[in-house]
């Protein structure tokens, strides 16, 4: 809050802003002026909260001033302070909207005391203004409004207090009753989605309305919709139930937009623990790189064990498939893969992670072959690790199916032997110095896979590249703390950090030292 400060005798002013503890106060900004036309000035510049003011004064007396601030419809508390115990003025202050009258000299706790109930004035009218603002909104755009009380569940930001104030009147599940999550997720869609959503919301509500269930459903991007099925009054279906549902529905979408999509769905849970579930569904529909349509069903036993590593279940097959790389039988080694991740899908083995360790130990198996050609051949080769052609790879079995169909006929190399990573790198860096430095984005300038580029810079240098990135920037930081009078924040911009408090950290982190103890 912002409190002015209005005398004509400094020295009142000065003893009100060294006698009280503002700050402790909550008090963030405190202005001071020594007749009206000061206070005018600062008045119309900066939202002032409290006034507190002497009445008389050359010019212009305080009442006045109250008067034009009422005029002016600023939503000022306003306190006076005068010596003058005169009760005409304490009516008029009264009548112009007041809310104190304090005799001078008073003590600085009666001061404090005034201050205090102004600022519970204020909340109060500030809080009566949100309800207010609510309410209209929920009259008005209650489908935007469910939409952000959702977007808060997902983020974790909304307690049960919050939640009950919008539940009965947007007719949302009850704080603590069980809600079925389930995500659909597109690897490609053209369609609007606005259009989508209104198509999927009617065939759900059809689906589900025999049965007594609400259905909402949310655009999460143009690839991802989230919905949640939960009771009308006390009875929600059982999960058996739920997944005959959505799969009658997961027909619909296959028919009506002939793409390949994936629902995922899970076991119901509480209203309130739906951001891990939602979290965990997303990430398991997103993984799914087989074509047409495809229910998922994500069991406890696979929630659990998410965030493993999958097995590769790769090693039996490396020594036998290097040899025929190395032997030539090209097209058997092709049909043994097809099969090898054919056999994965049909046993719903095979999604995005999967494709991932996959093309690593293939592109391991064929770099141990590769040693073997002619530098032109390794230079042809080179072409196949770019970036796109490895997010193809691990988005689709037929993208991962085309690449190994393009490594057959190529193969693939690590970097040039006479390419200096570290100096590479090190030029990126200082070329781009006031940017997020990205892995991914330095890979594909070096037409590399991100994870392949971390272990070969490692390997050559010693340290890791987010390290050695770090201290890249960390290290054009401090020359500019000690040569330059530059702020800080200024600084922290300049070497690609937005957040003033994490680049003291990273600054620390470095050097053992924060960036404001380095100036001193």
């Amino acid at each position: 809050m912002k409190v002015l400060l209005l005398d004509d005798i400094q020295s009142v002013v000065e003893g009100l802003k060294v006698g009280i503890s503002w700050k402790m106060m909550g008090i963030d900004e405190l202005f001071c002026a020594y007749n009206t036309v000061e206070a005018r000035k600062i008045l119309k510049e900066e939202s002032i909260d409290i006034l507190l003011s002497d009445i008389e004064m050359p010019q212009e007396n305080g009442i006045k001033l109250l008067s034009w601030i009422r005029k002016e419809g600023l939503d000022t508390e306003v306190i006076f302070l005068t010596a003058h115990a005169d009760f005409e003025y304490m009516k008029e202050a009264i009548r112009e909207g007041s809310i104190d009258y304090i005799l001078q000299p008073a003590p600085y706790d009666e001061v404090r005391a005034a201050v205090l109930r102004a600022m519970q004035r204020i909340e109060e009218k500030r809080a009566k203004r949100q309800i207010y603002s609510y309410g209209k909104a929920m009259l008005t755009h209650k489908e935007s409004l469910t939409e952000a009380i959702f977007e808060k569940l997902l983020v974790g930001s909304m307690d049960k207090k919050a939640y009950d104030e919008y539940q009965e009147a947007m007719r949302l599940p009850a704080w603590g009753t069980d809600v079925y999550p389930f995500v659909v997720q597109f690897r490609d869609v053209g369609f609007e989605v606005s259009l989508l959503n209104f198509v999927f919301q009617n065939i759900l509500d059809e689906l589900f309305d025999g049965y007594e269930q609400n259905v909402l459903i949310f655009a999460r991007s143009q690839k991802c919709y989230y919905a949640l099925i939960f009771t009308k009054d006390k009875y929600i279906m059982d999960y058996d139930g739920i997944v005959r549902q959505i799969g009658i529905f997961l027909d619909h979408v296959q028919r009506i937009i002939s793409k390949d999509v994936a629902l995922c769905v899970t076991k119901a849970v509480k209203i309130q623990e739906i951001s891990k579930a939602f979290a965990d569904l997303s990430e398991r529909a997103s993984r799914n790189v087989l074509p047409g349509a495809r229910l998922i069903e994500l069991s406890e036993k696979e929630n659990e064990n998410d965030n493993k590593s999958l097995a590769r279940g790769f090693a039996e097959y490396y020594k036998r498939w290097r040899d025929y790389l190395v032997s030539g039988y090209k097209t058997t080694l092709r049909a043994e893969i097809a099969e090898y991740l054919g056999e994965k899908g049909r046993k719903g083995e095979l999604d995005s992670e999967e494709l991932h360790f996959f093309y690593m130990d293939f592109t391991d198996l064929v770099n141990e072959v590769i040693r073997k050609m002619s530098s032109e051949e390794q230079l042809s080769a080179k072409e196949q690790q770019r970036y796109d052609l490895y997010q193809k790879a691990v988005g689709s079995l037929d993208g991962m199916l085309e690449y190994v169909d393009s490594m057959l006929a190529l193969t693939n190399t690590p970097p040039d032997s006479n390419l200096d990573l570290e100096a590479y790198v090190k030029k990126y860096v200082h070329e781009h110095m006031s940017e997020e430095i990205r892995r991914s984005e330095l890979a594909q300038e070096l037409n590399l896979n991100p994870d392949y580029l971390s272990r070969a810079f490692k390997k050559e240098t010693g340290v890791t590249l987010v390290d050695f990135i770090l201290n890249e920037k960390m290290q054009v930081a401090r020359g500019l703390i000690k040569t330059t009078k530059l702020p800080l924040s200024f600084i922290s911009s300049k070497v690609g950090y937005d957040n003033s408090s994490y680049f003291a950290q990273s600054y620390k982190k470095v050097f053992g030292i924060t960036p404001s103890t380095e100036r001193m």
